[in-house]
């Protein structure tokens, strides 16, 4: 069914946001470990020559702008997130109904018998009509 294919896709878009939120979690920390790392070689140096303190000041800038574009797609993630976990109980239950209605379908498609409300058509059909309608009428009649 068309319409459950498109609701997983919808679903597997939302786990690859997941996924990416979680990439990018992994990156921030890297880089926070990086800058750390300058800071700590900058405290621990006795003296730092100009061509030096340009390099540790050219490697911070650009962790910081790294740190910056990571930092600037997570804030969009989190302010989607709520967003998401709607759609995804949405998608969810429609997903269970819509199963469950599809089963029911099939069900029916395979196991329907159909229970006349008034009349019992399986013999002779003029006198079964007749009887219905309380009149005494032909088929040909009708036509």
């Amino acid at each position: 069914m068309k319409t459950i294919e498109y609701m997983n896709n919808i679903f597997n878009s939302m786990k690859g946001l997941e996924n990416r939120k979680e990439q990018l979690n992994r990156e921030l920390a890297t880089v926070n470990q990086l800058q750390q790392d300058i800071i700590h070689e900058i405290e621990n140096e006795d003296k730092i020559d100009f061509m030096r303190a340009w390099a540790f000041v050219k490697a911070i800038k650009t962790i910081r702008s790294k740190r910056r574009n990571i930092k600037n797609e997570i804030e969009i993630l989190n302010n989607a997130n709520n967003n998401l976990i709607k759609i995804k109980e949405v998608i969810n239950k429609t997903n269970f109904k819509m199963k469950k209605d599809c089963d029911t379908l099939k069900y029916l498609k395979t196991n329907k018998v159909y229970k006349n409300r008034i009349g019992n058509f399986s013999g002779n059909i003029e006198e079964e009509l007749s009887k219905c309608l309380g009149d005494n009428i032909e088929i040909k009649d009708i036509v």
